[in-house]
Formats: structure tokens, C-alpha cells, sequence
């Protein structure tokens, strides 16, 4: 695969993998565990920022092991985020408002 495409399946994959551990419900739970003990750890999961930094940096590490391991990662964490903004269009287009979770509100036209 070409480097330029690696790096931005890198990026998607990035933003996609800190959108699911600061922001999705499945991940909430954990997120309250740390949140009710203090501490560091449950303001680390709940600061889309913060992660991004710990989540670059282990991705970065797996793309220098060039494994075939990091394609398939990052080619389906890629394939679930494009799935999401499809999504989100074809939501927009029948319904003729944008998705609350993008712009707040579901009324604007």
C-alpha cells in the first residue's frame, strides 16, 4: 500500500478509535469506573484530545512494526467510520436535517 494512503487510513483510523473510547456508550461504562475512582485515568478516557494523543502514539508504534496486522486494523476501522458519514449523508438526504449528534440540534435546514 502506498505511504501517503497508509497515513491517512492512519488518521481516519485515529479519530475513530478516540471517537469510540471518549464518546460511545459501549465504552461508557468503563469510562464511569475510572470517572467514580479519580484520579487521572477516567479524565484521560473522557478527553476525546487527551486519548488522541495515547492513540496516535500506539498506532504510529504499530505502523514502524509494519505488520499486515495494522492494514486489516486501520482498513476496517476506515471502513466503519466512511460507513458512519454514508450514514449520516443518506440520513441528511431523506429526512432533510442534519443528525443532532453532528451539528446539536435537528431543525436546521
Amino acid at each position: 500500500m502506498n505511504e501517503l494512503v497508509i497515513f491517512l487510513f492512519t488518521v481516519v483510523s485515529i479519530e475513530a478509535v478516540t471517537e469510540i473510547l471518549a464518546k460511545s456508550k459501549i465504552v461508557s461504562p468503563l469510562r464511569n469506573f475510572f470517572e467514580r475512582r479519580g484520579g487521572k485515568a477516567g479524565e484521560l478516557l473522557s478527553c476525546a484530545f487527551c486519548i488522541s494523543v495515547w492513540v496516535s502514539g500506539i498506532h504510529v508504534a504499530f505502523w514502524m512494526l509494519d505488520t499486515p496486522w495494522y492494514i486489516i486494523f486501520i482498513t476496517a476501522t476506515v471502513g466503519f467510520r466512511m460507513s458512519n458519514v454514508l450514514s449520516d449523508i443518506f440520513d441528511w438526504v431523506r429526512n432533510r436535517k442534519y443528525p443532532s449528534h453532528m451539528f446539536g440540534s435537528e431543525d436546521k435546514k
